[in-house]
C-alpha cells in the first residue's frame, strides 16, 4: 500500500488557493440509505436518527472515506468490522459498527452523559486512527478514549484568523468546521478559493439558510457571497461523476445543494459564530494502518 508523506502537503496551492484534489465526496446525514437509521441511545424508545442528529459523525465518515479512496498520496483503509453487519456503502454506520462492534443495533455511536452525540470521542478515536493506524479499545470492542495523538480541537479565534488555520490545516487534509450560524452545525472544509471557503455540508444547512431558513436554521436569504453546486458545479469544485466507481454518485452523495463556496458577507457572519475546528491529521500527518 502506498505510504502517505506526512511531512509534505497533500493539498494543491496555486498562487493563493489552496483545495484538496481530488475534492471530499459528500456523505449526507439525510441520505436515504440511513436517514432514518438510529444513531445512539435505547434500541427502542425515543429515536435519535442520523437525519437530524448525524452531522458530526457524517464528517468524520466523509474524511475518513477520503482517506480510504481518494487521497492521491495514499490510502488508509475505511475502519470496517470483520464480518459487518453494515452494507459496504453506508460509511457513516459502517464507521460506527466499527468504533462501537457491540452496539444494538449495529451502527450507532456513544452518547454523551447528557444524551448528546459523543463527536469529541469520535473525532478523537478517527484522528488516532489516521495518524497511527491503530485503535485502543476495551474488552468486548468498543473503543475508548484514545491516548494521545487525537484530533487537534481549535475554539477560540486565533491571532491569525479562523482562515489562516483553516488553510493551514489543509495541508495535511480536510479540516471539519463547528459553525454557530446560520445554526449549530459541522461541515467539512476541503479548500480556499478565491478568499471563499469550499465545504461540503452533510445537513444542507448552509442550502436551507440562503433559501429562507426555518426553525433552528436562520434565515440568510439575500446575503452576499452564496453559491453552490446547482448555480456553478466547476466553481464550487464538485467531485466528477468519476470519482465514484459505477461512474455515478449514489443516492445523495451527489446532491449539488450541499456543495459551497462561500464568500464576502456569508462567510463573515459564519465565521463571526464560528465554534470550532477540528482536524484529524494536523499536525502528525497520516500513514497507513498495519495490514
Amino acid at each position: 500500500m502506498p505510504e502517505i508523506e506526512t511531512t509534505a502537503s497533500l493539498a494543491t496551492m496555486d498562487g493563493d488557493d489552496i483545495y484538496l484534489d481530488p475534492p471530499v465526496r459528500l456523505l449526507a446525514q439525510y441520505d436515504g440509505r440511513w436517514a432514518h437509521e438510529r444513531i445512539g441511545g435505547p434500541k427502542t424508545g425515543r429515536m435519535l436518527d442520523w437525519r437530524a442528529n448525524g452531522c458530526n459523525a457524517s464528517t468524520a465518515a466523509i474524511i475518513l472515506r477520503w482517506f480510504a479512496e481518494d487521497c492521491t498520496a495514499g490510502s488508509i483503509p475505511f475502519p470496517t468490522k470483520p464480518d459487518s453487519a453494515i452494507d459496504p456503502s453506508w460509511y457513516p454506520l459502517r464507521m460506527a459498527e466499527a468504533f462501537w462492534p457491540e452496539a444494538d443495533p449495529p451502527g450507532k455511536v456513544e452518547l454523551t452523559p447528557e444524551g448528546r452525540i459523543h463527536f469529541r470521542k469520535i473525532y478523537s478515536v478517527a484522528a488516532h486512527y489516521l495518524k497511527t493506524g491503530e485503535f485502543e479499545r476495551r474488552e468486548g470492542g468498543n473503543v475508548i478514549d484514545p491516548s494521545p495523538p487525537k484530533a487537534h480541537y481549535v475554539t477560540s479565534r486565533p491571532e491569525g484568523g479562523w482562515m489562516e488555520l483553516i488553510r493551514t490545516m489543509l495541508e495535511l487534509g480536510p479540516v471539519i468546521v463547528g459553525i454557530g450560524a446560520p445554526a449549530g452545525h459541522f461541515v467539512v472544509a476541503h479548500g480556499i478559493v478565491g478568499r471563499g471557503l469550499l465545504i461540503a455540508d452533510p445537513g444542507a444547512v448552509v442550502y436551507q439558510a440562503y433559501h429562507g431558513g426555518k426553525g433552528e436554521i436562520e434565515n440568510w436569504a439575500g446575503k452576499e457571497g452564496y453559491l453552490d453546486g446547482t448555480m456553478d458545479s466547476e466553481q464550487v469544485r464538485m467531485p466528477p461523476p468519476s470519482q465514484w466507481p459505477d461512474g455515478e454518485a449514489p443516492f445523495q452523495e451527489g446532491d449539488a445543494r450541499s456543495y459551497h463556496l462561500i464568500s464576502g458577507e456569508y462567510l463573515r457572519d459564519m465565521l463571526d459564530r464560528l465554534i470550532s475546528l477540528t482536524s484529524l491529521t494536523y499536525p502528525e500527518g497520516a500513514k497507513p494502518a498495519e495490514q
